[in-house]
C-alpha cells in the first residue's frame, strides 16, 4: 500500500502482489485513523491478508496502525527508509493508476478495462483474484469464459520470473553483501553494521546520532588504514632530458621514449623546432 496525491487530493492505494488488483480510496484526513477505517472496508471486501508492506510515513508507523495490526492479525512490514524502490510493485501500481485517472473522463470505467486486461502471464487480475472474467463494453464471446486457473503452475511461473528479474538486477547492480565498517552516504558519517534485517538488502547500522536503517545502496565500504593508498613524496626528481638509469624496465624505457616531445622555443625568424632537432612544419591552410 501507498498513498498518493492527485488534483490536490489524496488517495490511498492497495495492490494485490498476487493478481495485481488495485483498490483505491480517497482519504480526507491524512491520519492513522482514516487509513485504518479504508483499510477495514478492503478487508471486509477480500479477506485480511497475511502481509502488508509500505513505506515508512508517520501514519503507518504510529502506535495506532500497530495496535491495528495486531487486532487483525497480520503482520506488516516496511522498505527500507529513503528507498522507495524497495515498495516497487506498490510504487508502480501508483504510476499506473495516476495515468488512468489522468485521461480517463470516468476514472470506473477506466479501473474496470485494466482490471480486465490480462498481464504478461495471459491472466487479467479479475482471472487470478475472482477465477472469472468481468464483463466490459467491449463484446466478447460468452463460451470464452476461462476455466479456474492452474494456481499452482501459475506460482511455479511467477516465481520463476521474479527470480529471474531478481538475478538480473543483482548481476547488473553488482549486488554483494554490506561491508563493515561502512559510510553512510546520506547522513554523509562512518557507522558499523550491527545486524541484518529481515527484508533483502537492508541492514541495522549504528551511528554517532544513533541506530538506523538502512538499504544497500547507502552503505559503501570505509577504507582501513592498512587500505589506504601510499603517499607520494615529493623530491628533487632528476630532469627528464637525462638518460634513463641501467635498472628500469624495458617498458618504462618504451613509455618513456613515446612521450610527445616539447617545442623548443626558438628566436623570432628562426624555424621552430623540438627538443630532439626536427623542425616543426607548421599545417597549410586555404587562405579564403
Amino acid at each position: 500500500m501507498d498513498l498518493f496525491d492527485l488534483h490536490g487530493k489524496t488517495y490511498l492505494l492497495l495492490v494485490d502482489y498476487h493478481s495485481r488488483w488495485p483498490e483505491i480510496r480517497l482519504l480526507e484526513h491524512l491520519t492513522s485513523a482514516a487509513i485504518i477505517v479504508r483499510l477495514k472496508s478492503i478487508f471486509a471486501t477480500h479477506g485480511i491478508p497475511e502481509v502488508v508492506m509500505s513505506d515508512n510515513g508517520p501514519q503507518f508507523a504510529s502506535a495506532e496502525f500497530q495496535k491495528f495490526t495486531r487486532e487483525f492479525g497480520f503482520t506488516h512490514t516496511t522498505s527500507s527508509p529513503r528507498y522507495p524502490q524497495a515498495n516497487g510493485e506498490a510504487e508502480r501500481a501508483v504510476q499506473t493508476v495516476k495515468n488512468l485517472l489522468r485521461k480517463a473522463s470516468d476514472p470506473y470505467v477506466a479501473l474496470l478495462m485494466y482490471r480486465a486486461t490480462p498481464l504478461q502471464n495471459g491472466l487479467a487480475p479479475s482471472e487470478l483474484l475472482m477465477a472469472r472474467r468481468l464483463k466490459t463494453k467491449l463484446p466478447f464471446v460468452q463460451k470464452a469464459q476461462p476455466q479456474k486457473p492452474d494456481f499452482p503452475l501459475l506460482i511455479q511461473k511467477e516465481f520463476r520470473y521474479r527470480e529471474n528479474q531478481c538475478q538480473n538486477y543483482n548481476r547488473r547492480h553488482a549486488v554483494r553483501e554490506a561491508p563493515d565498517p561502512v559510510f553512510v552516504k546520506d547522513l554523509r558519517r562512518p557507522g558499523s553494521v550491527i545486524n541484518k534485517y529481515h527484508n533483502p538488502r537492508s541492514y541495522i547500522v549504528h551511528t554517532e546520532q544513533g541506530t538506523i536503517r538502512r538499504n544497500r545502496t547507502h552503505l559503501v565500504a570505509t577504507p582501513t588504514p592498512d587500505q589506504s593508498p601510499p603517499v607520494r613524496s615529493v623530491s628533487n626528481a632528476p630532469d627528464s632530458s637525462s638518460a634513463a638509469p641501467r635498472s628500469a624496465s624495458p617498458e618504462a624505457t618504451e613509455t618513456s621514449a613515446t612521450v610527445r616531445p616539447e617545442i623548443q622555443p626558438s628566436p623570432r625568424g628562426q624555424p621552430q623546432v623540438t627538443r630532439s632537432g626536427r623542425s616543426v612544419i607548421p599545417p597549410k591552410r586555404l587562405d579564403l
